[in-house]
């Protein structure tokens, strides 16, 4: 007869093995673009960094970088001052290469070769300017004499006025305070007669380098920019294209609005002195085309020198019509051309523009004044475009981080 056998006792559960080094879970570290490890941006304890505040240390470092950036900037900006020849005429192709590159386009899709269009559109460019320049001169000469005449008038009547009017002055009196100041601009014109000579040579070579340069733009424009782009490290390729190709179409729409609302203040201004009677309307009407360029002031200024020469020729009534079509004029450019025109094709504030003008006026005179404002547009476009894809980047980068596996 078998035994019974004793009752076995349920064995205890074991207690979980310590997992291995192989076995346990890899925590997966999250870093940000850009931050250090915690390890590395905390001083020691004692140090003298550790005394400092975490504030202070972040706004040195801030500050150092700026300065660098501060001194890179005015650098730059002293070279291309001290070859402000070469840098005009780059700016100026750069303008017009901006206006023409759409005919080039235009003529490129109908089938014609890159160099005949470019070479036609050139052509096309510098013969209206000539037909241009001609109207003026010829508007000129033939007014300047009815200009010479009302201004010796004018002369005639102030010293009527000065010997019969409320001061009673002599007639020695008023011919020797005339003879002064004629004495005073004889001396000024001769005193800058070299430089104006010199003036003129920078103008002319200028406007050489400028033609040159805008012929090769239009024609290896595309060549040209992949030079540009080559320079850069290889990783940022394709931003850069991205950001100057935006900086381009930028600058386009800038010309096109600018040269819209030029033609429009030009036309309206010389209308009116049309209807009032003004003599050299079509100089004074181009004189306001070119003054637009330079905004806020450029147009208002031009308009200063349309009523000068209706007070001159016409009298008091024809200038205060002049004035009052000039203000209109300014109206409509300020309330109603600007914002709809340049408004929406170039976002940059008023106060942009006013900044960027008066330090461009500063700097480097009536040309600073015309690039300002495209240089700020061109530099928001670019910014905004880098700011938006390095946001992106970072967030690509993030992504498989923080995403289960």
């Amino acid at each position: 007869m078998p035994l019974p056998r004793p009752p076995v006792e349920p064995a205890e559960p074991a207690e979980p093995a310590e997992p291995t080094e192989q076995a346990k879970p890899k925590s997966v570290a999250v870093r940000r673009p850009g931050l250090a490890p915690a390890a590395q941006g905390t001083p020691a304890a004692g140090t003298v960094d550790a005394a400092v505040p975490i504030a202070v240390r972040a706004a040195a470092a801030w500050a150092w970088r700026l300065l660098l950036l501060a001194f890179t900037a005015v650098l730059v900006g002293w070279v291309l001052l001290q070859l402000r020849i070469v840098t005009f005429a780059v700016v100026a192709a750069l303008l017009l290469a901006a206006l023409l590159q759409p005919a080039v386009a235009t003529l490129r899709r109908l089938g014609v070769p890159r160099v005949l269009a470019a070479l036609v559109v050139f052509l096309s460019g510098i013969a209206g300017l000539a037909v241009l320049g001609w109207l003026v001169v010829s508007s000129l000469a033939n007014g300047i004499s009815d200009i010479g005449a009302s201004v010796s008038g004018a002369i005639e009547q102030l010293r009527g006025w000065l010997s019969e009017g409320p001061l009673a002055l002599s007639q020695d009196q008023v011919n020797g305070y005339i003879d002064q100041i004629q004495s005073a601009v004889r001396d000024n014109l001769a005193a800058g007669a070299l430089s104006t000579a010199y003036l003129a040579l920078d103008v002319v070579s200028s406007m050489v380098i400028a033609l040159f340069t805008l012929f090769f733009f239009l024609h290896d424009g595309r060549r040209v920019w992949r030079w540009v782009v080559r320079v850069f490290p290889g990783r940022v390729h394709q931003r850069v294209d991205q950001a100057g190709m935006r900086a381009w179409d930028t600058l386009t729409n800038y010309v096109r609005g600018v040269v819209i609302v030029a033609f429009l203040d030009g036309s309206l201004t010389g209308l009116a002195l049309l209807v009032i009677g003004v003599p050299l309307v079509l100089p004074l009407a181009v004189l306001v085309f070119l003054g637009a360029f330079v905004p806020l002031i450029g147009a208002f200024v031009a308009g200063g020198v349309a009523v000068a020469v209706a007070l001159v020729t016409k009298g008091v009534t024809a200038a205060v019509l002049t004035l009052i079509a000039v203000v209109a004029v300014q109206q409509l450019d300020g309330n109603v051309f600007q914002p709809f025109l340049l408004g929406r094709l170039v976002k940059v504030h008023p106060v942009g523009i006013v900044l960027a003008v008066t330090v461009g006026t500063l700097v480097a005179g009536v040309g600073g004044a015309v690039v300002a404002v495209p240089l700020v547009a061109v530099a928001n476009t670019v910014i905004i475009h880098l700011a938006g894809r390095g946001a992106q980047s970072s967030d690509e980068q993030e992504a498989p981080e923080t995403s289960p596996a």
